[in-house]
């Protein structure tokens, strides 16, 4: 599925959007959210089984140009990006700044990126923002719904400092608030291979 050009999609629980294949680069398996102001919003439902086979692509979710995807609830699940390349995520790829995958709920669980030391099986930043007020990030610590890649990594940061993973709160308008963010990695915007890290109610867990 694609939204684009300001466009808005709302997917509520029951809904699924499943087994499907993308094979160029820049996009998704499952959704493609792409473009300032357009925004795909997840109440409920399952995106699963979709796969991608390019660079710069999610398996399950794609955010680029200025584009936002809020999740709320529902599961991001089993999808899979099957490029070598680093710049790959197999649950959720977030590109260019300004686009912002805000996770206020959910779970994200059993993603892959085998072939990629560079992807993550999880979520992947090569630019832009992840910013988590609530949900689950499964990390490797959790067999059953590890993401995994040749990496091991559930969630990665650049190696360069245009891409943010951090937790806090929403303002009284529904707005994410910056006074109360906490960088998810240590070092926004560094490098961060974090098999380690679970997130869980808007609270980081590290284990050894």
């Amino acid at each position: 599925m694609l939204v684009q050009g300001g466009a808005s999609f709302t997917m509520n629980a029951g809904a699924q959007i499943t087994d499907n294949t993308a094979s160029g680069n820049n996009q998704a398996g499952g959704v493609h959210v792409d473009g300032a102001d357009s925004v795909f919003t997840m109440n409920g439902g399952v995106i699963s089984g979709n796969a991608v086979t390019a660079a710069l692509s999610g398996g399950g979710v794609r955010i680029g140009n200025g584009a936002s995807f809020r999740m709320y609830g529902g599961y991001i699940e089993d999808n899979e990006a099957r490029a070598a390349t680093t710049a790959i995520g197999g649950g959720v790829f977030i590109n260019q700044a300004t686009s912002t995958f805000y996770m206020l709920g959910g779970t994200i669980r059993n993603n892959r990126a085998p072939y990629s030391t560079g992807g993550a099986g999880g979520v992947r930043i090569s630019n832009g923002a992840l910013r988590i007020v609530s949900g689950v990030i499964y990390g490797s610590d959790e067999e059953d719904y590890s993401n995994t890649g040749a990496g091991h990594a559930t969630l990665m940061l650049p190696n360069v400092a245009t891409g943010t993973a951090h937790r806090g709160t929403l303002d009284g308008n529904g707005n994410w608030d910056p006074a109360s963010a906490v960088a998810l990695v240590p070092g926004s915007g560094e490098r961060g291979d974090s098999e380690t890290i679970r997130v869980s109610g808007g609270q980081i867990v590290t284990t050894p």
